[in-house]
């Protein structure tokens, strides 16, 4: 069941970034794959537990000199069911990763509090923040910190599919920043931790208080 598990999770890591109905059907393959290899395990199982000359006079199994056959009967069915569940296991996983990922991001932002939220995330190298932009409606901005400098990208919805430039096919954002995760094909560097937090709206609030307090 481990080596079932550990196989479905490298498929999902193998098959990232295609569109869904690619993903779906590679998926499919990949389980079926499985399935495969555990049924003919199974059947060879089957063929070293089948009564022998001397087995089916005393109902007894290959290797178990009687009174084995319910145990062998048990063992192929538990082969089975085990391979069954961890597929089924695995794949409703996938289909819950398909229908939340997401990349987490913030509204509406100004550049000032952008870098702002960057540097309070350390400013290391492939550290990025994605917000709605203000100037163009649909598209998102890209922040992206590298040797001390901020880049700012922008993500433009085309007609079918988003990316940096028209020659982009990703399906939404999310594919957007995995492409780049993987590498910078064009960036100032290969992306590598959202700078995103739940309080950063909270924080830019609470600076700015700061700051009226300070001037009064």
């Amino acid at each position: 069941r481990a080596q079932v598990y550990k196989t479905a999770e490298m498929g999902l890591k193998i098959i990232e970034g295609y569109y869904e109905p690619v993903l779906v059907a590679l998926y499919a393959c990949l389980c079926g794959l499985i399935f495969t290899t555990c049924k003919a395990a199974e059947t060879r199982l089957h063929d070293r537990l089948r009564p022998n000359q001397r087995g089916a006079k005393d109902g007894g199994w290959t290797g178990d000199g009687g009174g084995g056959r319910k145990r062998g009967k048990g063992a192929a069915r538990s082969l089975s069911t085990v391979v069954l569940s961890a597929i089924r296991d695995r794949f409703f996983v996938f289909l819950r990763w398909l229908m939340t990922r997401s990349v987490p991001h913030y509204g509406k932002m100004e550049w000032r509090n952008i870098t702002y939220l960057l540097q309070m995330g350390g400013n290391t190298n492939g550290l990025y923040l994605v917000s709605k932009c203000i100037e163009t409606e649909g598209c998102f901005e890209l922040a992206v910190c590298s040797s001390g400098t901020v880049h700012r990208y922008l993500i433009r919805k085309f007609k079918n599919h988003y990316g940096i430039n028209e020659a982009s096919q990703c399906a939404d954002l999310y594919g957007v920043i995995l492409q780049y995760r993987t590498r910078a094909n064009g960036l100032c560097c290969r992306l590598e931790r959202n700078a995103w937090r739940q309080d950063g709206e909270e924080l830019i609030r609470q600076r700015d208080m700061e700051r009226i307090v300070n001037d009064e």
